[in-house]
């Protein structure tokens, strides 16, 4: 069984494995996401620092036997231009491929949205990997839909149709 506790700077070196780690699930989920560079892996220190020194945002780890093995790092956003006006939103999930389908990204979940509710959201919001499908099907287990789709690729690529729709329309 797992225990969910707020993350602390002696989780340091954990938090930066597990995000490692998600980075690689990510990757390997969706060859066409943005591939870390090496610059990109040395700052995942100061992100890991960023998180922990947070006093806005929620980072909690799951542990068994005194060894953390997941993590959820959340905040909440006040707005005044839409609605809703708070939104909880769910930076990053991670629990190590070991200890998956066990209820510990639940248990995590569940222990944000306390927070979100204590900061008054209204609602939950997240951004996941296309087939990435341990996120894909717990999301949408949990009710959470896509709402806005970002969607890429290498602009030679999109030049090149482009060329192709001028043609194709001037013919």
């Amino acid at each position: 069984m797992a225990t969910i506790r707020p993350a602390t700077p002696e989780d340091r070196l954990h938090l930066i494995k597990m995000r490692h780690a998600l980075q690689a699930h990510d990757e390997s989920s969706n060859p066409h996401i943005w591939k870390i560079t090496e610059e990109g892996r040395r700052q995942r220190e100061e992100e890991i620092d960023a998180m922990l020194n947070d006093p806005d945002a929620t980072t909690l780890v799951a542990e068994v036997d005194s060894t953390p093995i997941a993590f959820i790092h959340a905040t909440v956003s006040n707005r005044t231009h839409v609605t809703p006006r708070t939104v909880g939103f769910i930076n990053l999930i991670y629990v190590d491929p070991h200890h998956r389908r066990q209820g510990i990204a639940t248990d995590l979940i569940r222990s944000a949205c306390r927070t979100f509710t204590r900061r008054g959201a209204e609602e939950v919001n997240l951004n996941y990997i296309k087939g990435n499908s341990h996120a894909e099907t717990l999301w949408k287990k949990l009710g959470l839909e896509p709402i806005r789709i970002t969607a890429s690729t290498p602009i030679e690529d999109l030049e090149k149709r482009l060329d192709e729709q001028s043609t194709d329309q001037h013919s």
